[in-house]
C-alpha cells in the first residue's frame, strides 16, 4: 500500500506532517512510503533523511498523488489536488469539515475516503492521535480563549499582556511538527492490518465513526451530513 506525503501549499505553514523517523516506522510496517521532494525544508531536514529512513522521494507531486492509497498531510486539498486523486483513495488531513462543505462535496464526487483530523474522538483510546490536543492552537481564529484577547494583537490589560497571536504552533514548528508526525503514524498505525500490509477503515471502531467524514460516495458521518443537508445552495 502507498502512503505519500506532499509538501504543504501554505506558504505560511511551517509544520512538517511527517518526519524521517516516523516515516521509518510506517516503511517497517510493510507500507510504502512516498514523500514530495523539499517536504522537510520549511525546519532543513533533507531530502536524504526520508531516504535513510526507507521512503522514497518524488518529484511528480500529481502522479504522486494519482497513484496514492493514502495521501498524509495538513492542510485540507486544493482544487488541483483534488482532481489527481484516484477514486478510493484515503485522504487523512485537517478538513474544517463544517466550514468546508463544498470540499466534503468534491470528496463524494471523487469517491475519495475523507479523514478530518479535528473529528477524531476525544477519549483515552484516541489520545495518541489527537492533534487538537498536540496542535492547540492557542489564539484560535477569532482572537484567543481570553474573552479580552484581539486577533493579531497584543494588548496589555491590568498589568497583563494578552497575546492574541493566531496559529502559534508555527512558531514552533520543530516540536510541532514532531507532536503531529507522531499523531499521524499513531492513526495510520492503528488501522494497519499487519496481514495485509493496508491501512484499513474499521467502520466499527468508535474513531474511525468520529473522523471519516466521507467513503464511497457519500458523506458517513451524521454531523456533517446534517450540516450539508441544512446549508442553502449546497448539493449533497
Amino acid at each position: 500500500m502507498k502512503l505519500f506525503v506532499p509538501r504543504e501549499v501554505d506558504a505560511a505553514e511551517t509544520r512538517v506532517s511527517l518526519l524521517p523517523a516516523d516515516a521509518g516506522k510506517l516503511v517497517r510496517l510493510g507500507a510504502e512510503v512516498e514523500v514530495e521532494r523539499g517536504l522537510g525544508d520549511s525546519i532543513h531536514i533533507p531530502d536524504r533523511a526520508y531516504e535513510k529512513a526507507g521512503a522514497e522521494v518524488s518529484g511528480d507531486r500529481a502522479a504522486s498523488l494519482a497513484e496514492a492509497d493514502v495521501v498524509l498531510r495538513i492542510s485540507a486539498p486544493g482544487d488541483q489536488d483534488l482532481l489527481n486523486l484516484a477514486e478510493g483513495c484515503v485522504h487523512i488531513s485537517y478538513v474544517d469539515p463544517f466550514k468546508n462543505l463544498e470540499l466534503i462535496r468534491k470528496f463524494t464526487d471523487g469517491r475519495v475516503s475523507g479523514i478530518s483530523l479535528e473529528m477524531i474522538p476525544r477519549t483515552t483510546i484516541a489520545q495518541k492521535m489527537d492533534v487538537l490536543s498536540s496542535q492547540a492552537n492557542l489564539a484560535v481564529e477569532t482572537g484567543g480563549n481570553v474573552e479580552a484577547s484581539e486577533l493579531g494583537k497584543e494588548i496589555d490589560r491590568n498589568g497583563v499582556t494578552i497575546i492574541g497571536r493566531p496559529e502559534l504552533e508555527r512558531m514552533v514548528p520543530v516540536p510541532a511538527s514532531q507532536m503531529l508526525s507522531s499523531n499521524l503514524y499513531n492513526l495510520v498505525e492503528h488501522f494497519w492490518h499487519n496481514e495485509s500490509k493496508s491501512f484499513r477503515l474499521d467502520r466499527d471502531d468508535e474513531i474511525m465513526q468520529g473522523c471519516l467524514v466521507t467513503h464511497e460516495g457519500q458523506i458517513v458521518n451524521e454531523a456533517v451530513r446534517a450540516a450539508v443537508a441544512c446549508a442553502p445552495n449546497t448539493e449533497t
